[in-house]
């Protein structure tokens, strides 16, 4: 009997303030996608960096939301998710 081992993944995060700052004078067009996949224009992606913001958040995550739904956009980031193998 093979012994099995505990994985933990973690998704990474984007901190909102860090993006804006390091991005104040590049462009985002394509940093993100829609729904759809397509990547979004530079105005939407601040648009929605700023409606995160607004709804006090420091991170966003690097996947799908449904990837990671204990995500905490205040600070915490991905709790971890353990997988066996």
């Amino acid at each position: 009997m093979a012994n099995k081992v505990t994985y933990t993944n973690i998704h990474m995060s984007i901190n909102i303030n860090g993006i804006l700052k390091n991005f104040k004078r590049r462009k985002m067009t394509g940093l993100f996608d829609d729904k759809n996949s397509l990547p979004v224009s530079d105005k939407l992606a601040r648009e929605y960096l700023d409606y995160c913001l607004k709804k006090g958040w420091k991170l966003i995550p690097m996947c799908h939301e449904n990837e990671c739904p204990e995500f905490d956009h205040f600070g915490g980031g991905c709790p971890g998710h353990n997988t066996i193998k």
